[in-house]
């Protein structure tokens, strides 16, 4: 069981306030910045899903919106999924809460100039 709100924030924010974050370096390896401000309210029992063995479960976040990726170059991103609520809801019977950071695999974006 997982939180399935997805809140993407800054890796700096408070625990409660996401499930999602962003490492994103520049072509020269400096951090960009987390740009959003963001009202965040605490996780609902509902947020919590179930998926089965080997499933995947995937959301979709323009990157562009949160974070400034307006010079050309290449981008390397890596994300980082942990649930910070303090009170999850009980795993049903036969499954457990996934409690653990994880993290993906580097991907490389490249932006051209026009």
């Amino acid at each position: 069981m997982f939180n399935s709100r997805m809140i993407l924030n800054s890796k700096n924010a408070a625990a409660y306030a996401r499930e999602l974050s962003l490492v994103i370096l520049n072509s020269k390896g400096v951090d960009v910045p987390f740009t959003s401000k963001l009202n965040v309210l605490l996780s609902e029992p509902s947020d919590y899903k179930t998926i089965s063995p080997k499933a995947s479960y995937a959301v979709t976040h323009e990157i562009a919106q949160d974070f400034s990726l307006s010079t050309p170059g290449t981008y390397s991103i890596k994300a980082y999924y942990k649930d910070g609520c303090d009170t999850p809801p009980k795993a049903p019977a036969g499954t457990k809460l996934l409690t653990e950071e994880l993290e993906s695999n580097i991907v490389k974006l490249t932006l051209h100039s026009q």
